[in-house]
């Protein structure tokens, strides 16, 4: 085991990242993320039209 991984276990990173309830919880993160991502992104298109409106 190296450092990293020793730091990590020490701190119960590994534990929490590797049982169920962590990957609940990083999948349940992401769709509140991906929500808001989806939302504000803009298309190289889209950007094009509005750019083109603009003048």
């Amino acid at each position: 085991m190296n450092r990293a991984d020793s730091e990590k276990e020490h701190m119960g990173l590994t534990s929490w990242a590797k049982s169920p309830d962590g990957k609940v919880h990083a999948e349940t993160e992401f769709e509140k993320y991906r929500i808001i991502q989806d939302r504000l992104f803009v298309s190289d298109f889209d950007r094009l039209l509005r750019d083109l409106d603009k003048g």
